[in-house]
């Protein structure tokens, strides 16, 4: 029987610090950003809160500056054909533009506790013209295709299919 035995020496602690980057309101800028965030090569940072105005959720960027960091609500769900609650981080694909899922919304007979309908999407924004587009690429029907993607963060495989 061999035995090895190492001696390992011990880095000393480094205190962390702790700052806030932004408080959310609940207006423009959403609220409940619960899901994770997505950093850009940039630095910015990429996320999703489940409600805000329309009480549907955003996709938000934050951006660092020199006088600290500002948030964009870059798109705004209304919960309708749109798709509405985005319950995790947009995903950026190879060309460029952002991806995700919302978790109602869209199209089938899904009912949330707080009476949206729709049974969830998913959604590619476009940086347009200053601004986002988006676009629903797929509609959840709540029959053998599932329903409501919780927490249903996107990936991509090497030939860009989600």
């Amino acid at each position: 029987m061999v035995c090895m035995l190492a001696n390992v020496a011990a880095k000393p602690a480094q205190a962390q610090t702790y700052s806030v980057i932004h408080t959310f309101t609940g207006g423009a800028d959403g609220d409940e950003p619960n899901y994770g965030l997505t950093v850009a090569a940039n630095g910015n940072l990429y996320g999703t809160t489940f409600g805000g105005d329309y009480g549907t959720g955003n996709v938000y960027m934050l951006s660092p500056g020199v006088s600290g960091w500002t948030l964009t609500p870059l798109y705004v769900f209304t919960g309708g054909s749109d798709g509405g609650a985005p319950y995790a981080a947009p995903t950026f694909g190879t060309d460029g533009n952002l991806y995700g899922t919302t978790g109602f919304g869209g199209v089938g007979s899904c009912q949330t506790g707080g009476g949206k309908t729709g049974c969830g999407t998913v959604y590619k924004l476009t940086s347009s013209n200053g601004g986002w587009a988006e676009s629903v690429l797929y509609d959840f029907t709540g029959g053998s295709d599932g329903a409501t993607p919780y927490g249903g963060a996107l990936i991509f495989d090497q030939a860009g299919n989600i």
